[in-house]
């Protein structure tokens, strides 16, 4: 069963997979607000923080 939350981390994914580091960053931080302990989406977070040179938000 897919959850609601399961479908956002797929749109990140696929948004970060397409270079829309925008979108992904913004999808996870909407998924990490209702669901702090999603790992995938911490991981994907903290991938597009390094990308973007945010290296605060990557630690």
């Amino acid at each position: 069963m897919t959850t609601h939350t399961d479908r956002r981390y797929a749109d990140a994914l696929a948004a970060h997979k397409t270079g829309n580091l925008d979108a992904a960053a913004q999808l996870c931080g909407e998924i990490l607000q209702s669901t702090p302990e999603h790992a995938d989406t911490m991981h994907l977070f903290g991938i597009i923080a390094g990308q973007t040179g945010n290296w605060q938000a990557a630690t």
